[in-house]
Order: C-alpha cells, then sequence, then structure tokens
C-alpha cells in the first residue's frame, strides 16, 4: 500500500514501529546501494489527528486555528485542578490518581459516545457517574475558557468539517488493524472515506478456533510444565539461547504475563548467563528488545540526580540529599575536589542541621584553611543562584524550564566531555522539556517552586523510551505487543487460567453493565475469551518456527492451573519427547560437567590489595577474629580501613551537641 501512495493508519504507535521496521528491510534489500530514503507516512490516529489539527490551523482553516488540542499533560492538569476543587466534598481523594482515572473515563466516555446512549437516564443515580458527569461538565468549561479542546474531543470536530479539510487530507488512506474500532473512530473513517479513498487491511480473527488455527502450520508446538516461576524462567532463556546460536539471524520472542511478573526472574537468569568478560558491563537494553517500561523518568539515576540539583532552588536544601550530590561524579569539578568534598560531607554531618540554607552551604566550601575548601563547587553554586536571582518571581513555564536547563549546565550536569552517554542524556532531557514546556498556555505564570513540582509530577507520570533494536535478536514482550512482530521462535511464559484469559478491567467511574452493553474493552468475559483466542491465533501465524508454551504450577505456595484454552489445541507430542529427553540428558550431563569445573583451578593475583605498613598497628582483639569469620570485607574495613558509619543528620542539636551544651552550662553554673 506504501508503494501506492497511501497514507497508513493505524490504532498505536506500537504498529508503527513494525511497518516501519518492515519498511526499512524492504528498502535495504531492493536497494542496498541507497544510504537512506524517505520516511513512508504512517502514523497511530491519535498522532494523525493532532498532526491534521495543526496543519489546519497553521492554514487558518476555522474552526481549528481558534483552538488548540490538549496534550497529555494539559489535559491531566485541567483534571487535576477539577478534582482538587472537590476536596471539600471528597476529602479522602489521592488527587494525582483520581485525575488520571478520570481522564481515561473521559476518553471512553467520548470515544464510545455514551453521552448519547439510550440507556443513559437509567444509570444516571448512581453516585459515582454524578460525579463524573458533573466533573466532564467543569472539564469542558474550563477547556472552553482555555481555547482548547482534549483529544477526544477532536474527532467531533473534524467530523464536522470533513468538506473544508478536503484539500489537506491525503487522497489515499489505509486502515491497518482496526478490527474493532470505537464508535466515534467508525464514524471519522466515514468521514474520510467520503473525501479520499479509504482501504481496510488486517485479518478479522474473531471467531476462529484454536486447535484449526495451530493445525494449519507445520511448525511445531510444545506445551510444558514446571513447578515454579524460577525453573520455568531459566529453561526459557536458555531455549532462546541455544536457538539464537544455531540461526545468528533468527528473531526470539519471549511472551510474558500481562502484569510482567516474570521480567525480574528474566533479568536475573540473563545475567546469571552473563559470561565472566560481559557480567561487569550487564546492561538488559543491550541483551534483550522491549517495548514496554515501567519505569519511570524519575526513577532513572541521572533524571533523578538532575531533580536533585534543581531543588537546591528552595530556600532549604535537604542535607542528606546535598551530600549524595556531593558524592556523584556528574557535578562540576567532581574529579579535582574528591577529597575536599568527603571531607566537606564529614563537617557537614557534624555540624550542619537536616537543612540548610545554600548560602551556608557556600560558607562551608570557602573556608581556605580546612580540608572542605571546594571553590569549584561553590562557584558552581554561586552562577546556579545568580541564574535564579535575576529570574522573575513568576514567569511561564517555558522561562522556567529554560533557566533549569541553564542552571543543570552550571553545575556540570549530565557531565563533562562528549561521551555517548552523556550526549544520550542530554537528547533525553531536551525531548522530555520539549513535551512537558507545551503546558506554558495552561498553568499560565507560576513561581519556581511550583514548577519544579510540576517538572517533578511530569515526569513521574513519563516512562522511559525504549528504542527497538533490530540487531539484537530477543524480543521480551507481553502478547498484545507482540501482535504486530514477525518470529522465527517464540516462547510463551506463564499460560495459566491467571493470563489466558486476561480479567476483566472495566473503565472507572463508568457504569459496569452500561460499559457491558456498549461494548467497550475489557467489559465482560466473553470478551476477554475472544480476545485471547485471537492473539494466540495470530501469534502462531506470524511464528515461523516452533512455538513453546508453558507454564508453573505452583506460586506462593499456591497452586496454579494451565489455561483450559491450551486443551483445545493439538501439540506436536514428538516434539514434546524430543526436547524432554533433551532435559534429561541436560541433567544427566551436568553432574559429570560439574565434576570436571571442580578439577579446574584458576589462578587470579589480587593486584588491589592495601600493604601491611611496617609502623602499621593493627587493633582489634577477638573483634578482629570475630569480624574475619563473620565477614572478611567487614574486617578489613573496621579494621584496617578504620570506617566508621557516617553521622545522621537532624533537626536542632544533635544528641552529642546538646549533651556538650548541658556539660557546659553545669560547668558554668558550678556544679
Amino acid at each position: 500500500m506504501l508503494q501506492q501512495g497511501f497514507t497508513l493508519l493505524t490504532p498505536n504507535n506500537r504498529s508503527v514501529d513494525g511497518i516501519l521496521r518492515e519498511f526499512a528491510s524492504t528498502q535495504a534489500r531492493d536497494a542496498s546501494t541507497l544510504s537512506g530514503w524517505q520516511r513512508p507516512s504512517v502514523f497511530a490516529i491519535d498522532i494523525y489527528i493532532q498532526q491534521l489539527w495543526q496543519v489546519a490551523a497553521s492554514q487558518g482553516i476555522a474552526p481549528f486555528h481558534k483552538t488548540t488540542l490538549l496534550s497529555r499533560f494539559d489535559e491531566q492538569e485541567l483534571w487535576l485542578q477539577i478534582v482538587e476543587s472537590s476536596f471539600d466534598r471528597y476529602p479522602l481523594l489521592n488527587s494525582e490518581e483520581t485525575a488520571s482515572s478520570v481522564a481515561r473515563s473521559h476518553q471512553f466516555f467520548k470515544q464510545w459516545k455514551v453521552a448519547s446512549s439510550d440507556k443513559l437516564d437509567h444509570y444516571q443515580s448512581a453516585v459515582d457517574f454524578q460525579t463524573f458527569l458533573d466533573w466532564s461538565n467543569q472539564f469542558e468549561k474550563a477547556c472552553s475558557k482555555n481555547s482548547a479542546l482534549s483529544l477526544s474531543d477532536a474527532g467531533k470536530v473534524i467530523i464536522a468539517n470533513i468538506e473544508v479539510l478536503r484539500q489537506i487530507l491525503p487522497r489515499k488512506i489505509g486502515l491497518i488493524n482496526f478490527n474493532q474500532a470505537p464508535p466515534l473512530y467508525a464514524e471519522l473513517f466515514e468521514a474520510f472515506s467520503r473525501v479520499s479513498d479509504v482501504s481496510r487491511q488486517g485479518e478479522e480473527t474473531s471467531g476462529k478456533q484454536l486447535g484449526p488455527s495451530f493445525a494449519e502450520t507445520d511448525a511445531a508446538s510444545t506445551n510444558r510444565s514446571y513447578q515454579n516461576a524460577k525453573d520455568e524462567v531459566a529453561e526459557c532463556i536458555a531455549w532462546c539461547q541455544d536457538k539464537a546460536r544455531q540461526s545468528t539471524q533468527a528473531h526470539i520472542g519471549i511472551i510474558v504475563d500481562p502484569a510482567r511478573s516474570l521480567e525480574a526472574p528474566i533479568e536475573e537468569a540473563l545475567f546469571k548467563a552473563s559470561t565472566r568478560e560481559t557480567i561487569e558491563s550487564f546492561d538488559l537494553s543491550k541483551i534483550l528488545n522491549r517495548y514496554h517500561s515501567s519505569e519511570k523518568l524519575d526513577e532513572t539515576a541521572h533524571f533523578n540526580r538532575a531533580i536533585s540539583l534543581l531543588s537546591l532552588n528552595y530556600d532549604l536544601v535537604d542535607s542528606e540529599r546535598f551530600c549524595r550530590l556531593l558524592q556523584s561524579s556528574f557535578t562540576a569539578g567532581a574529579e579535582c575536589e574528591i577529597q575536599s568534598r568527603i571531607a566537606l560531607e564529614t563537617t557537614l554531618r557534624k555540624k550542619a542541621e537536616a537543612e540548610i540554607r545554600l548560602s551556608q552551604l557556600r560558607q562551608f566550601m570557602l573556608q581556605e584553611t580546612r580540608q572542605h575548601y571546594c571553590p569549584i563547587l561553590a562557584a558552581a553554586l554561586l552562577e546556579f543562584s545568580e541564574l535564579a536571582r535575576h529570574a522573575g518571581s513568576h514567569q511561564t513555564l517555558r522561562h522556567w524550564l529554560q533557566l533549569f536547563t541553564k542552571q543543570l549546565q552550571a553545575l556540570g550536569w549530565p557531565g563533562t566531555g562528549c561521551t555517548e552517554d552523556n550526549q544520550r542524556l542530554a537528547v533525553q532531557w531536551q525531548q522530555s522539556i520539549q513535551r512537558f514546556s507545551a503546558s506554558s498556555a495552561i498553568l499560565g505564570n507560576i513561581s519556581i517552586t511550583k514548577a519544579l513540582r510540576k517538572l517533578q509530577t511530569f515526569l513521574k507520570q513519563s516512562n522511559v523510551n525504549l528504542n527497538f533494536d533490530d540487531r539484537l535478536q530477543i524480543s521480551m514482550l507481553n502478547i498484545e505487543e507482540s501482535q504486530d512482530l514477525v518470529f522465527d521462535h517464540v516462547w510463551v511464559l506463564a499460560a495459566d487460567d491467571k493470563n489466558f484469559p486476561q480479567a476483566i478491567n472495566p473503565v472507572p467511574f463508568l457504569p459496569y453493565r452500561l460499559q457491558q452493553e456498549l461494548g467497550m474493552p475489557n467489559s465482560s468475559n466473553q470478551q476477554q475469551l475472544e480476545i485471547a483466542i485471537q492473539q494466540l491465533v495470530t501469534l502462531r501465524k506470524n511464528t515461523a518456527g516452533t512455538m513453546v508454551i508453558s507454564h508453573h504450577t505452583l506460586q506462593d505456595e499456591l497452586s496454579i492451573r494451565p489455561s483450559a484454552l491450551l486443551q483445545e489445541i493439538l501439540f506436536d507430542e514428538a516434539a514434546t519427547d524430543t526436547d524432554n529427553a533433551k532435559n534429561e540428558d541436560d541433567r544427566e550431563r551436568k553432574p559429570a560437567a560439574m565434576a570436571r569445573a571442580k578439577n579446574h583451578l584458576e589462578r587470579f593475583q589480587d593486584v588491589l590489595h592495601v600493604p601491611l605498613q611496617p609502623d602499621e598497628e593493627i587493633l582489634g582483639g577477638t573483634g578482629l577474629l570475630s569480624n574475619q569469620s563473620n565477614c572478611p570485607f567487614r574486617a578489613f574495613a573496621r579494621n584496617r580501613l578504620r570506617a566508621t558509619a557516617l553521622e545522621e543528620f537532624s533537626h536542632g542539636l544533635n544528641p552529642i551537641a546538646r549533651g556538650n551544651a548541658l556539660h557546659k552550662a553545669l560547668e558554668n553554673m558550678g556544679l
């Protein structure tokens, strides 16, 4: 369809990535002499609506040029303001979580046209639904006040003005994998068909049965059972690595449960399987592909450090947090002042309180005759403070974000030097800032404290972006993410009755029965069953070679049953027997291999030890022997290095200072 000039629309960005990768591989095969090619017109439907709106607005087409589309964070911010305004009625609400839930419910409310349902009147007496409708009215008023519109409402406006958009719409539009589009999108596609040539593509797999679908392929399908998840994961990793060694071009998929509870055991198994040469630089992203990351931006070490540095803008600085910054090698002058900063932390823990002003910190650093003299860091902090001092008290979010970037540069973040890691971090920061800065219009002029809180909230809500690397042979995904990929071999983990099919997950605030009547996603068990069958059929179709489906029978001492869907599949018994025989042979060979390993001696010379000096006296008595017996490192740290625990910060006088003051007072009183 791309060669025929179609603009392709998909339900999500995952499908876009799959189409672009397939297009790139086709171009590489057909034109190996070319170093690049133009990106084809492939978009997720929500992204295309935003781009269409922007193009119409730039050309002055009404009503698009008078209204702006809300970004995801803008919409979240409006919902948060509405929920917080209801504290007097609902004082126990978690405002941020409630705002996220209401935003999701409002999206489904619009896309499935709940307001136009003739059954709506039967449910308006429900308290939760009444509250949601009241909040929705406030949200629409806030949008009207800001001349803005949510993405859920944008489709309705495009439908009403489809004729005036004819000039900027593509002549050919291809709809990929829209098997169960919401009613609003169905109307939008029908409107597209009135002004453009619309073609649909994507096999409808609903109604198919697992048994016949699996029987259509000649590739082997095997079923395995394990006692616990650890054994299941270990066998899966060994199998995947064996398949990767057999064919260096093979793409192997690991399909995890929807809750991704097996991701941690998989990472641990891969770490244990690493060689001695690679274990020190172990990086999961360089071993397998992932589409989804549960890690938030504020949880990453580098972004968390950036937030800690920016927290120096507060009137009072957390002393413990500042000491962690002193230990960082990513601040200005860290290499030159490492010993001085160690001494500075020790001094602060003895003399400073739990919260301290930045000016007081600089006074400690500028004591030239002391070991904690840190002129480079003090100069960087002075520049940091001067940048904030010259800024106004209230500015737009865009101006504050520009200030924050300059302040981080003054403190040396993300690090000196043009290393690949530093450049990647700088790019990620700029991308995040650009996305966040679009919220300036909604927030208006705010203080630096509020800007910092909003930035922390944004990073807390944003997942780490993961790039799919075609050079990696193994991909870890859930079954929904696997639908747009092609595999040579696949292993499906945790195929039990909890995961296949998944439990229902109705949208909050909307009446459950109404969701079932409208056929909303995740609202009925029958719907979940059909989706599970469709996903397994598609996965089997997209897998050229072996497909292994496994489950474990025990979890937290509870018995788990295999999915009833597996009973419909006629597994390859010969392949299963071969696999079991191979596993038995492996178990038989392990004792012999372990015996040979015991007989192999490896010599290692420790060149990093601290030699005992002739005049050095080791103290400790029986405690030294006890420490050496229990933990050699503890004995080395305590008795050789004289290492002691750092003092804790406290509010007001610490116990030692309070005791000394009391003794001095009693002494002056003559007691």
